[in-house]
């Protein structure tokens, strides 16, 4: 006689128990845990890799307005005439470097009239759209500024900046170049440095006799919060940078025009000492781990590590001293 079980319950499974389903739970857990680094280092490399395309697109951009106006963009300028209307700013007003880039940057429907600039009266009806508007090419992924005071308003900031010095050598000339009344504001003199961009100044890449490739142009900066003026490409020394502390250095940066102008954070720290400091001293700083990228003056981009030697940095940002650089 077959006693065997029947076919419903020969095909029936055991269930997992409470102690198996925890232990697969638990490794589970680890295997995510051991994974999650992983996947925000490919993360990490992606945004590092959008960043350096940036820098490179705004290289040949350069390239392309040196070719078109046989002369580098100037660093920072006013206007040749200076309209009559901003004559009760308070200072005249100003061309950044950044805004002579759109058109090859394929941003012609960013409309910048130079014969205005900006103006530190306040908001620019001409100019307003533009400094108002994001332009992802000066964006790095890894920053998430939130624009002047978190508003649309004047909110547009940049990830990128000109270097204007090799060693931050500040002069105070008198000249018309006022910030909230600070009527000697001091500035990067370009008869004593010797970097590609700086105030009134506009350069050939000829004049790089270092070489190209030993001649930094452009780096990373965080930029700035609230109101902040790191970043702002579109306001007078927020578009620049210097070498005279190394890259994403612990000594934080001198910030003009009083506290409204800094907004200190732990990768980003700046000091006011009054309503009218006379320095603007502002390093490259990235959210890059370890480092900050730039570009070279050959177009080619480059990841410099935070330990450089100081001189190798600043050597890395003359135009003409005959240095020997080797950036590794």
């Amino acid at each position: 006689m077959n006693r065997s079980r029947p076919m419903s319950l020969r095909g029936k499974s055991r269930g997992f128990t409470l102690v198996e389903l925890l232990v697969v739970i638990a490794i589970i857990g680890i295997l995510i845990s051991l994974l999650l680094p992983a996947v925000q280092a490919a993360r990490e490399a992606a945004r590092r890799s959008q960043c350096s395309n940036n820098l490179k697109q705004i290289g040949l951009a350069i390239h392309e307005y040196q070719d078109s106006m046989q002369a580098l963009p100037i660093g920072l300028s006013q206007p040749p005439t200076v309209p009559a209307n901003w004559s009760t700013c308070g200072s005249g007003p100003y061309n950044t470097w950044p805004a002579r880039l759109f058109p090859y940057l394929e941003q012609q429907n960013l409309a910048w009239d130079f014969n205005y600039g900006y103006a530190t009266c306040g908001y620019d009806p001409i100019n307003g759209p533009a400094m108002s508007t994001w332009i992802s090419s000066y964006l790095c992924p890894s920053d998430t500024p939130d624009g002047f005071q978190g508003t649309t308003r004047l909110a547009s900031r940049s990830n990128y900046v000109a270097c204007f010095s090799p060693d931050g050598t500040m002069v105070e000339p008198g000249a018309p170049w006022k910030i909230d009344g600070c009527n000697n504001l001091a500035f990067l003199n370009p008869a004593k440095q010797r970097a590609l961009f700086n105030v009134n100044l506009s350069r050939r890449l000829v004049e790089c006799t270092d070489g190209l490739s030993n001649t930094v142009m452009i780096s990373e900066a965080i930029a700035g919060q609230q109101g902040d003026i790191r970043g702002m490409w579109w306001y007078p020394w927020g578009m620049q940078y210097e070498h005279h502390r190394g890259p994403n250095s612990p000594i934080p940066d001198a910030v003009g025009g009083g506290p409204a102008y800094c907004y200190s954070t732990t990768d980003a720290p700046c000091s006011v000492s009054a309503a009218c400091q006379s320095t603007i001293d502002f390093a490259a700083r990235s959210k890059h781990p370890l480092g900050v990228q730039v570009l070279r003056a050959d177009g080619s981009a480059q990841f410099v590590a935070n330990a450089i030697d100081l001189a190798t940095w600043q050597a890395f940002a003359s135009i003409s001293g005959s240095e020997a650089v080797t950036v590794p």
